[in-house]
């Protein structure tokens, strides 16, 4: 697992901890304005999109690589 820190950033890969924030962060006025298909329902949809993007990180893809 990489983490990317300085005193201002935290990369990290995703959580289920992280299920609360993002169905939080989903119903943000900017967010629900310019990117309506990342507002979750529920918790247990914004559950389903954590454990997706937890899937694609657990891959370490080739950074030169084209899909």
């Amino acid at each position: 697992m990489s983490i990317i820190s300085s005193a201002r950033l935290l990369l990290r890969p995703f959580t289920l901890v992280d299920v609360p924030k993002v169905l939080t962060m989903s119903g943000e006025e900017g967010l629900r304005r310019w990117m309506p298909d990342q507002v979750y329902r529920d918790e247990r949809h914004a559950a389903e999109v954590v454990r997706a993007l937890m899937g694609h990180t657990l891959s370490h893809p080739e950074p030169n690589a084209r899909p």
